[in-house]
Formats: structure tokens, C-alpha cells, sequence
């Protein structure tokens, strides 16, 4: 309901992103604004976060 362009999911219905770029990845897509819980983590020992956008816009 609230993935993003770049969530894809699994055969168990397990949602994950696959890291290719360095670059702004799409997790969320709500048109609700509010509080909600985000849980990443990675398979890779590599794997670094340097920064998180969040934003919002009303018509």
C-alpha cells in the first residue's frame, strides 16, 4: 500500500530494495502525513546510509 517506486517483494510477499547506484531510492509512497515506522536493514557488511529525505506536499 505505501511501497515506493523502487520496493520490489519476493515469492513470500517479503519486501526488499536491490542497491545497485548510488543514488535517491523510493521507499515510501503515502498520501497520508504522519508518524510510521521504517525498518531497513541489509545482507551486505558494505552497506552504509548517509542520508534520508523525507517530504511532503498539499495541494
Amino acid at each position: 500500500e505505501f511501497a515506493g517506486e523502487d520496493i520490489k517483494w519476493d515469492s513470500f510477499g517479503n519486501s526488499y530494495i536491490e542497491v545497485i547506484d548510488s543514488r535517491l531510492y523510493r521507499l515510501i509512497k503515502s498520501p497520508d502525513y504522519g508518524g510510521f515506522e521504517l525498518k531497513i536493514s541489509s545482507n551486505s557488511e558494505k552497506f552504509e546510509l548517509f542520508a534520508f529525505t523525507f517530504g511532503s506536499f498539499q495541494n
